[in-house]
């Protein structure tokens, strides 16, 4: 059984770190339960363990306490998968991409929209820019606002900029 455990672990610990670096939901979830299947069998240890030490009720009471944490993370994998699958994105790339957005253009960035699709994080930004810009300015200013996302978020793949002219003059 100690084994057993030790291998779960270290097979969580790969799948985590692969879902990780290839933004997979998915693997993500797979090494969770890999985690849990490790622990669930040290916690079903500790209770044979209990009741060969005279304590009969070690086994139940272990059981419980599985059931508990199988259920915690049973939650946590739906809730984190169905987050990404609704196209779920964390505030703080919409954050990131709007700071090196302003950064780089200097202009005001009021829509930052992101999603995930499948593996790819792809954004989509509206920057304000003043009512005498050319179209080509624009265009300089979109690319910059492009490189600039791509460069701040490692996982974004794809940035589409619409850039949108001031009202007036």
């Amino acid at each position: 059984m100690h084994t057993k455990v030790l291998w779960y672990q270290a097979v969580a610990f790969y799948k985590r770190r692969v879902g990780t670096r290839i933004h997979s939901t998915t693997l993500l979830a797979d090494a969770k339960h890999s985690w849990l299947d490790a622990v669930s069998s040290l916690g079903a240890l500790l209770g044979l363990v209990a009741v060969w030490l005279g304590f009969p009720r070690g086994d139940p009471i272990a059981g419980f306490f599985i059931t508990l944490f199988i259920m915690h993370v049973g939650y946590e994998v739906t809730r984190d998968v169905f987050y990404h699958l609704m196209d779920g994105i964390e505030p703080e790339h919409i954050e990131i991409a709007r700071d090196a957005a302003v950064a780089v253009a200097g202009v005001s960035v009021p829509v930052v929209r992101g999603r995930w699709l499948g593996r790819s994080l792809v954004f989509e930004l509206e920057p304000i820019l003043p009512a005498n810009t050319s179209l080509g300015d624009a265009d300089i200013v979109a690319h910059r606002i492009e490189e600039a996302v791509l460069a701040a978020i490692s996982e974004a793949e794809t940035v589409i900029v619409t850039p949108r002219i001031a009202a007036g003059a």
